[in-house]
């Protein structure tokens, strides 16, 4: 493996396992136990001996999953259930490694050759929130897929969306809409996961405004003169025309090293405002020092950029993984709703 590269749980889920997962809805608790079952088997076929997996060279080939893929919608646990198994099979000796689909998209390596590097060093890849916002993506995953399974290596996967719904089962060539639409759920073992968005549950740190804008306005506006250290107040258009004009890394660097973060006015007109704003919130979310957030808008995030709304694949594609961001956003912040009466 070439050195620097990690593939580490993330500190979120550092301490995550099956037994600190608490479920909220029958699915979660099945989605648990085949998780729990599968990682059994895995690391049961990991003990057999070197003369036990000679004989099997020898003996007709049976069906076996060549790996777990769990996929439900935003909120229900499914990264926790990840890292669980990513933290069962470490403890057994086995060395899983863990990436975000980013990761395995943005890596300058031919998704083959990424494939057999991690096969060779881990028995086991779990792969964290698989989406379906390009087609392109999509093509060098289900590469990264075959040339995983050719190596002998595992694949424990999530995802918000089913197999069957991916871009490229519609929009693809023949190849890869026959294993997306025929041979997925024959290679991989399928948990549908349901239930409430917990984020929605947990304590919040920051707050938003949504209402009348000059409301809004004022209201944050009280809250940013109280708010002692670092901060920084920014007009929503002024950020998403920030991350056209400055390297998403610089850009990062300077909101994380503040204490506070106020964006004002936020409004989503098109796919491109919807992937800007994406890539902002996710990275506040998931960074492990970020600023408490506070912010304004006209609606409620839920209506920012809705699937329903939009026309084309790819623009429900991304309105579907932008449900996660919203997610993020209700983890993040309180949100009040302004009255609308007018003074």
């Amino acid at each position: 493996m070439p050195s620097g590269r990690a593939y580490d749980v993330p500190e979120r889920f550092a301490e995550a396992t099956f037994a600190s997962y608490e479920p909220q809805h029958p699915s979660q608790v099945t989605a648990v136990r085949r998780a729990r079952a599968y990682a059994h088997r895995v690391m049961a076929r990991a003990r057999r001996s070197w003369w036990q997996r000679l004989g099997d060279a020898f003996r007709p080939a049976a069906h076996a999953s060549q790996g777990l893929y769990v996929v439900g919608p935003v909120g229900v646990g499914k990264t926790h259930v990840l890292a669980a198994l990513y933290h069962e099979l470490a403890q057994r000796g086995l060395s899983p490694a863990f990436l975000h689909s980013s990761q395995l998209f943005r890596d300058p390596l031919p998704p083959t050759v990424l494939a057999r590097q991690i096969a060779a060093h881990h028995s086991v890849c779990c792969l964290d929130e698989v989406e379906l916002d390009d087609p392109a993506n999509e093509v060098r995953l289900v590469r990264f897929l075959h040339a995983l399974s050719e190596a002998g290596g595992i694949l424990m996967a999530t995802s918000n969306v089913e197999p069957e719904h991916f871009l490229s089962s519609m929009v693809g060539t023949d190849r890869f809409q026959h294993f997306l639409q025929e041979q997925f759920r024959q290679t991989y073992e399928v948990i549908v996961v349901d239930g409430d968005d917990y984020r929605h549950r947990l304590e919040k740190p920051g707050h938003a405004w949504v209402g009348p804008t000059a409301e809004g306005q004022a209201a944050m506006q009280a809250t940013c003169e109280a708010v002692k250290g670092p901060k920084q107040w920014v007009e929503a258009e002024a950020l998403l025309a920030a991350t056209e004009t400055t390297p998403h890394p610089r850009l990062m660097d300077s909101l994380l090293a503040l204490d506070a973060l106020f964006i004002h006015a936020i409004t989503i007109t098109s796919t491109d405002d919807a992937l800007r704003l994406l890539r902002v919130v996710d990275a506040l979310y998931t960074a492990d020092a970020a600023p408490v957030l506070y912010f304004t808008s006209p609606v409620p995030p839920t209506l920012w950029f809705t699937a329903e709304a939009q026309h084309g694949k790819m623009a429900q594609g991304i309105a579907e993984k932008f449900n996660r961001t919203v997610s993020r956003l209700y983890a993040m912040c309180t949100i009040e709703r302004l009255s609308t009466k007018t003074r």
